[in-house]
């Protein structure tokens, strides 16, 4: 007799399921196990490759009255699937404890930088008579303080990286020392630059509206402490889930999954939950993991996102 459809796929199911054939075997009936054998190695290949069968694993089976269908059968098997789920979620938790670690490294690096920023440049200020402030000379040394903010983040973004890939495995993070750098330059120079152009603004309309400008400088630099948590969620989501993913590279883990974790993910992010993709290959909206610097701002910033990998 020819399996229904819906017998087939239910049989794929248990193998998308990881359901091995000796359980397999407490449920099929020889026919039906012949098929499995046939599928099996396809079915796989496509799994392996990044694939995902959307097909619910249940013990329904059509037309096919032949399946041994016992409590103890379904229990065991039930039993096995709420085993690797409970596996897979103690294993996402550990990664976003991990995550949020980070980001309270990351956001008190950034809070110390700000506040050393402000003590300088208010200093400056003070000392800046304000004809030559009308006249546009900068009190705010930006270059400067690109490389201090550069100096402190790199070894933090490090260290978070390192700490997250030993949950993976093996990993040589020299190998990502251009990375660390250029991600930390980065964020200097996008925060210096902000702040810079604050630091004008704040000026400009204090002046022009004869209130102080000292005290709506502070302000300003006390709108970036306040919102060095903030800032460092994203930065953390990028610095842990590299970590990770290089991590699972060097060990030869052939695919990655898109795990959104906050209870209001973009949209973009939401639609991405779940999806499992090739180690080598980028997500649909061009990222090769959550957090990428490759993301436009709209797409990383506050990003709690992760990534998971089967069995790892």
């Amino acid at each position: 007799m020819e399996l229904s459809k819906d017998t087939r796929n239910r049989i794929m199911a248990l193998i998308a399921n990881d359901v091995t054939k000796e359980e397999a075997s407490k449920i099929l009936s020889e026919e039906q196990l012949t098929y499995w054998d046939e599928v099996y190695p396809d079915i796989r290949q496509l799994l392996d490759s990044g694939y995902h069968l959307d097909i619910e694993l249940d013990f329904g089976f059509g037309d096919d009255q032949k399946f041994n269908q016992s409590p103890d059968t379904k229990k065991s098997i039930e039993t096995t699937k709420l085993k690797k789920l409970d596996i897979k979620t103690k294993r996402i938790d550990k990664r976003i404890a991990l995550r949020k670690q980070a980001q309270s490294e990351l956001g008190q690096v950034l809070r110390n930088n700000f506040e050393r920023q402000k003590r300088a440049t208010m200093s400056k200020f003070g000392a800046t008579k304000s004809s030559e402030v009308k006249k546009g000379l900068s009190f705010y040394d930006k270059e400067r303080y690109i490389k201090e903010l550069t100096a402190d983040l790199e070894p933090a973004i490090r260290k978070s990286a390192i700490k997250a890939a030993e949950t993976v495995g093996g990993w040589d993070s020299n190998n990502a020392t251009n990375w660390f750098k250029a991600v930390s330059d980065s964020v200097s120079w996008a925060v210096s630059d902000a702040i810079d152009r604050e630091l004008y603004l704040a000026d400009k309309e204090a002046q022009a509206d004869g209130a102080s400008s000292e005290e709506a400088l502070n302000q300003v630099f006390d709108d970036q402490i306040d919102g060095a948590d903030w800032l460092a969620i994203g930065l953390a989501t990028t610095v842990v889930v590299f970590g990770l993913i290089e991590s699972a590279k060097a060990n030869n883990v052939g695919q990655k999954t898109w795990i959104t974790t906050s209870d209001k993910p973009r949209s973009s992010h939401a639609e991405l939950n779940g999806m499992t993709i090739a180690m080598n290959e980028d997500f649909p909206n061009g990222a090769a993991f959550p957090g990428s610097p490759d993301l436009p701002d709209e797409e990383r910033i506050n990003c709690q996102c992760m990534v998971d990998f089967e069995g790892v």
